[in-house]
């Protein structure tokens, strides 16, 4: 069961995180169209979503951790920090690989941004 909440989470939490930044852009799109928000502060919403890279590759991490403690088959369980931190090490690739796209997708909303008309 904790192999199948791992993997879920490992391949779930990224793709969530590029989804989530992506409907987060649409609404401040929005927002700034029906002239709710100013562009200025829309731009300054949107850098929110630089966050869920990071967010993304913790939950990956901490799911691991408590996987690891809950199947562990000895009655007392002994935090490794090195293997932890070995293990946060090698989800980095994953931070920048989301962080990525999200960054593209902050850039093509700021160009968005920019040639959008609010409606009168």
């Amino acid at each position: 069961m904790w192999i199948t909440l791992k993997i879920g989470v490992f391949y779930g939490a990224p793709a969530l995180a590029v989804v989530l930044a992506l409907a987060w852009l649409a609404v401040l799109l929005l927002r700034v169209r029906r002239g709710r928000i100013t562009r200025p502060g829309a731009a300054l919403r949107a850098c929110w979503t630089l966050a869920l890279p990071v967010a993304a590759v913790v939950l990956i991490w901490f799911t691991g951790e408590i996987a690891g403690y809950f199947s562990s088959t000895v009655e007392h369980f002994s935090w490794n920090p090195q293997r932890s931190f070995g293990l946060l090490l090698g989800l980095l690739p994953i931070g920048i690989y989301v962080g990525a796209a999200i960054a593209a997708l902050l850039v093509l909303f700021g160009i968005v941004l920019a040639l959008l008309r609010p409606k009168p």
